[in-house]
């Protein structure tokens, strides 16, 4: 049972974690916070790309339709307000949202200021870029299930 939105997003932000350092990912920071937003994850890729990781959970009582997600192709590197058009005609989901609809347009230009922001205050010379990723995750009631989607440089 979820306690609150924070517990979600907390346990959200841990099994991203864990999926990204299992990819090869250094993770840099988490949860940095100023007056104007927040950063989720802050990580270093393999290519030693800065990735601001901004991650979306949530928690579904269906276990079928999780594994019909699965087969849904990923649209990586498209922008986020076309990801949440892959679900529209999967008529089995049409009466949720997906963590991907919980990514505004307006949390992408926050989420892109932070970045920038942080780049700007906190150079290393090793990081010559950085982007955005998106980690969509979902996790079902009895917490068996967990789908994890990942949408690479989504501005």
């Amino acid at each position: 049972m979820i306690n609150t939105t924070k517990n979600k997003g907390s346990r959200g932000e841990t099994i991203a974690c864990e999926y990204l350092e299992n990819l090869g990912y250094k993770i840099l920071n988490k949860n940095k916070s100023t007056k104007f937003g927040e950063l989720d994850i802050i990580s270093e890729s393999k290519d030693k790309t800065m990735v601001f990781v901004e991650v979306k959970t949530i928690y579904t009582k269906n276990d079928g339709e999780l594994k019909s997600l699965a087969t849904c192709s990923q649209e990586s590197g498209n922008k986020v307000d076309k990801l949440g058009k892959v679900w529209q005609n999967t008529s089995k989901i049409a009466d949720y949202l997906s963590p991907e609809d919980h990514m505004s347009k307006s949390k992408i230009i926050k989420t892109k200021r932070m970045a920038q922001w942080y780049f700007n205050q906190y150079p290393d010379t090793s990081i010559k870029n950085y982007q955005i990723d998106l980690i969509a995750i979902e996790i079902t009631d009895n917490k068996n299930n967990i789908l994890i989607r990942h949408y690479k440089n989504i501005t």
